[in-house]
């Protein structure tokens, strides 16, 4: 999905087009490694207005090749952005489950 997708399904979303989804937020994968170019950055700036949260992931070569990756060996980034996201989707499972 490119972030001009994203866009659109977070002005969706925010619109109230969509009342039965949950957003937890939007994950933004880096395409290659580096700097992530202003115009990138920018976009991501804005389309992160339009969700609750937003999380952005650097590249991992290994997801690239594979389509997984290996948590005991995962940078420290990555495990921190995918820790924070598992936290985001816990909260909101709790809130709409009754205890």
């Amino acid at each position: 999905m490119s972030l001009e997708s994203a866009r659109r399904a977070a002005q969706d979303w925010a619109s109230g087009q969509h009342p039965d989804v949950v957003l937890a937020g939007l994950v933004i994968v880096a395409d290659t490694p580096g700097k992530t170019p202003r115009s990138l950055a920018a976009a991501t700036r804005v389309i992160s207005g339009g969700v609750p949260l937003t999380w952005v992931v650097p590249w991992i070569e290994e997801l690239r090749l594979t389509g997984a990756v290996d948590w005991e060996s995962m940078a420290r980034e990555p495990k921190k952005v995918l820790t924070a996201i598992g936290e985001a989707v816990d909260e909101l499972t709790s809130e709409r489950i009754p205890q």
